[in-house]
């Protein structure tokens, strides 16, 4: 912050400023008003501008109030961002807790599927040597009935 005395009367921050009355200024500030040729640049510039018998006229109380405001806007953007970040959590929480339980389903199925595979291989298996057994058997009657009909037959 530097003071410096107004060469001609400008507005600042919609405030009035009158020729020769003092302020104080930030770096921005003061870069503007002296390209716009209402404050001088220097300290030694700034000693022969002539001052009026006014009050001077201060932003900082104002810079406090924007300051504390810009705390208060970071805190709630803060506590905002952090129901968000809760907000996400829960619903990836809840996301990973439905595709443990679809997990569990679909492994639940395949082992039921396995099984049911195998109770049916068995099936066919057995029913496999059934036909084999059937087959056999009809095949030794049908030879013995040959060898009788041969025999018959002589």
């Amino acid at each position: 912050m530097v003071e410096r005395t107004a060469k001609h009367a400008f507005t600042l921050d919609e405030r009035p400023v009158a020729k020769g009355q003092i302020v104080t200024l930030n770096p921005l500030q003061l870069d503007r008003l002296v390209k716009a040729g209402c404050v001088a640049e220097t300290d030694e510039e700034n000693e022969l501008v002539e001052q009026a018998e006014l009050p001077a006229l201060r932003f900082e109380d104002e810079n406090e109030k924007i300051q504390g405001q810009l705390a208060d806007v970071r805190r709630q953007a803060g506590e905002e961002l952090d129901k968000l970040r809760k907000g996400v959590n829960d619903a990836r929480l809840a996301a990973e807790e439905e595709i443990r339980s679809h997990q569990d389903r679909v492994a639940t199925a395949k082992s039921e599927a396995d099984a049911a595979v195998k109770t049916h291989e068995a099936r066919v298996a057995e029913a496999k040597e059934a036909a084999d057994r059937a087959v056999k058997e009809h095949e030794d009657r049908a030879a013995k009935a040959k060898e009788a009909a041969d025999k018959a037959g002589k």
